[in-house]
């Protein structure tokens, strides 16, 4: 078995399409390519122009310098950043007998955007005293540690990139289609030999284990759950989201009913005012937040990637007034303005419960679904649902506040603002907290 070069040009794809059967693997050492999932544009992964042979990774990227003083060793580190850097050095110096009594980590500035770390160890002997020799083995074994970080990375600053190597075992279908960016050189492996050398044994097995086995350690301690404002949108299944959000017109119609006797205390005559409005207002309400995030991602990821947060924040503001008449339907019997009219009131506190919501319903729910343990719940609707209840639990008390008060405003609209906020201060004052409290811990605690 052997690896065949190949030369791809920009534009080019590489390997089989997302859903294909994985029929070989590809090392990259030159050029740019992209991966490209249909519900996670960002998958992004790049390698700097290289040699057109199989690339490698100097020694000399990392200065490595040291001293002895008292007995320990100093060690500085200086280098490319990469995942897992810090945990590989250290598990380094921990093999080669050594303890770390102190390390201090920073982030110097980079040459052409490269991130760059520096790094100071001190590290000591139980048995006897570091001298010369052994500080300046142990300053080798860190940078090697170090190289063997770099190239295990996937960042965009490594040399060496692969795909394919999980679904050409089994010829499992593509996990993304991959798209070159540049022109460029990448080594193809078959399928078929990559199962050969695994059946026929001897080291080749025991090496991909050992690999397998190594990289999981690395992910174990580097992994981190994408931030935020970075969640990339999931796929709207359209018919779904709208059967959900008609069923859920009766559950929320109800709550609203209910919450507004209790504002304005006086009841409606029925917990299910308006349906024909509400029905169809919440379906597109829903499926409204849905697809704003979604083309707002693809907007701003092609125009400007530095306003990702965009798509979390902007799809409450637009949603405003979907929600001000689905609010508004709920108000009939305490407020008799027409529908439209009754739907303009309360509109600035209501935009910023709407934003608190549309963060909590899109970004913070797949948020909390990334980081929810296996050991937990295996199944992505298992995962979903406990992500939902998480976000739902921390977005509605954010947002209560800004929703009681634009349904005030919109029960009484001819009240100010500053009454609305002394109602619900003492509604909290009575109902919420303990009567013995000691002045002026009721005030604070009920604003």
């Amino acid at each position: 078995a052997k690896m065949v070069r190949v030369e791809f040009r920009a534009g080019e794809e590489l390997g089989a399409r997302q859903g294909e059967a994985q029929q070989s693997m590809f090392v990259v050492t030159s050029g740019s390519v992209r991966r490209v999932h249909a519900s996670q544009k960002r998958r992004v992964q790049r390698v700097n122009e290289g040699p057109e042979g199989m690339g490698d990774v100097s020694l000399e990227e990392y200065k490595v310098s040291h001293e002895v003083d008292g007995g320990s060793a100093v060690l500085h580190v200086e280098g490319p950043d990469v995942d897992g850097l810090l945990s590989s050095m250290s598990r380094a110096l921990f093999s080669a007998g050594v303890k770390i009594s102190s390390a201090h980590a920073t982030c110097p500035e980079g040459n052409g955007g490269e991130t760059r770390a520096a790094t100071v160890f001190r590290v000591e002997r139980d048995e006897d005293e570091i001298d010369e020799a052994r500080a300046a083995q142990l300053a080798q074994v860190v940078r090697e540690a170090c190289v063997g970080a770099r190239l295990g990375s996937l960042r965009e600053t490594g040399r060496v990139n692969s795909f394919g190597t999980l679904h050409c075992v089994g010829r499992r279908p593509a996990f993304a289609t991959t798209v070159a960016l540049t022109d460029g050189v990448a080594w193809r492996l078959e399928a078929a030999d990559v199962e050969q050398a695994l059946r026929d044994g001897g080291g080749f097995a025991v090496d991909v284990c050992a690999g397998l086995c190594a990289e999981i350690f690395r992910m174990s301690e580097s992994y981190a759950p994408t931030p935020i404002f970075d969640q990339p949108p999931q796929r709207v299944n359209v018919a779904a989201v709208s059967v959900a959000a008609a069923f859920e017109s009766y559950y929320r119609a109800m709550m609203n009913a209910v919450l507004n006797s209790s504002l304005s205390g006086s009841a409606g005559p029925t917990l299910f005012p308006n349906m024909h409005v509400q029905i169809p207002t919440r379906v597109a309400y829903i499926n409204g937040f849905k697809f704003l995030r979604q083309g707002l991602d693809d907007l701003v990821e092609e125009k400007d990637p530095r306003f990702r947060w965009l798509p979390a924040l902007l799809p409450g503001v637009l949603m405003t007034p979907v929600s001000s008449v689905l609010e508004a339907s709920n108000a009939g019997h305490a407020n008799p303005e027409p529908l439209l009219r009754r739907a303009a009131r309360g509109t600035a506190p209501r935009c910023a419960r709407e934003v608190l919501f549309g963060l909590g319903l899109n970004n913070l729910a797949d948020f909390f679904e990334e980081t929810v343990p296996k050991s937990v719940a295996s199944t992505k609707l298992a995962r979903n649902a406990i992500g939902s209840v998480a976000a739902g639990v921390i977005a509605g008390y954010f947002s209560h506040v800004p929703h009681n008060l634009s349904t005030l405003k919109m029960l009484h609209p001819h009240t100010s603002y500053a009454q609305h906020w002394t109602t619900l201060v003492q509604i909290a004052r009575t109902t919420r907290l303990p009567p013995n409290l000691p002045p002026p811990s009721p005030n604070l605690l009920a604003n």
